[in-house]
Formats: structure tokens, C-alpha cells, sequence
């Protein structure tokens, strides 16, 4: 597995865990049920914001790779757009809409060059929507948890708008 924190900007990865200190939250070292092999633990990566004061949005891509040893992370780039925070990656886009919907209508810019699936979470539960893709109208409906899903096969960069009815 391996992680790139695309928010906050400013963020500080330290490893945390080792013997006596697998499960630590604050100062309680919290022990497992099930002991032995059946759950992992021992050591992991903890984001922080320093200095940062008050609510904070991490954004990590992950990517999970065969028992190959990879060397690299896909590149994933960032987008934040009016009511929008997300992450591209080659094959797809994973949209948060932090505004519950309330603004109807919202870009983003996409890099094109291939088939790519897009997700977009944080929506009105099941309400019309219109995507135009340089043209091209998408239609549907979100779903009851609020997502909506759609592909573009763009060969160029391109401004997608998303319009909720």
C-alpha cells in the first residue's frame, strides 16, 4: 500500500507503533482480542497539520500494489473547485462535494487522454442531474447515498459541469 496526502499542504507523516505501542491512541496502548497473526497492527503512519488550529481536511490517494515491490505512486493530482475537493488519477476521479448540493451546479477540469470514471460523493440523495463533457450530455440520477457515477472517454484536457435539477 502506499499513500500520497494531497491535504493539507503543510501536513507531517511520522511512524507510530512498535512493541508496546501497537494500538496506542493518546496514552492508552489498547490490547486486541485476537491476538496472535490475526491482526495486524505493530506499526503505522500518522498525518498531523502543524500548527494548524481548529477543523482540519486530510486528503490521502492510496494505491494497493501485488506482493511486487513498486517503487512509484500513480500521480495523482489534486482539485479543488468551488464546493469541491477530489483527487485524479489516470484511470478515474474521486470527487467530495462539501457543500451538500447546495450550490446546483460545479466544474472541474479533467486531463483528458483517456477512458476515465468519475465519482462524485456528497450529493442530494436521488436527484436529477446533467453532466456536460465538452459537449457531450450526460444524464442521470444520484443514487440514495448521494453519488453519482459517469464515464468520459476525453482525448484532451477539458471542463467538466456538473448541474443538479
Amino acid at each position: 500500500l502506499m499513500a500520497a496526502t494531497l491535504l493539507p499542504r503543510s501536513s507531517s507523516p511520522t511512524l507510530a507503533g512498535g512493541p508496546g505501542k501497537e494500538f496506542l491512541v493518546g496514552d492508552v496502548n489498547y490490547a486486541t482480542e485476537k491476538g496472535g497473526d490475526a491482526e495486524g497492527g505493530a506499526w503505522r503512519v500518522e498525518v498531523s497539520s502543524p500548527g494548524t488550529a481548529g477543523e482540519v481536511e486530510f486528503l490521502h490517494a492510496m494505491e494497493v500494489f501485488s506482493n511486487q515491490q513498486a517503487d512509484y505512486l500513480t500521480e495523482a493530482l489534486l482539485i479543488e473547485e468551488q464546493g469541491m475537493i477530489g483527487v485524479e488519477i489516470p484511470a478515474a476521479t474521486v470527487i467530495f462535494c462539501n457543500d451538500s448540493g447546495a450550490a446546483g451546479q460545479y466544474r472541474f477540469s479533467t486531463q483528458g487522454g483517456h477512458a476515465r470514471k468519475h465519482l462524485v460523493a456528497g450529493m442530494p440523495p436521488e436527484r436529477k442531474f446533467t453532466v456536460d463533457a465538452e459537449g457531450r450530455e450526460i444524464r442521470g440520477v444520484t443514487t440514495g447515498a448521494g453519488t453519482l457515477v459517469f464515464q468520459t472517454g476525453l482525448k484532451a484536457p477539458a471542463e467538466l459541469t456538473i448541474t443538479l435539477e
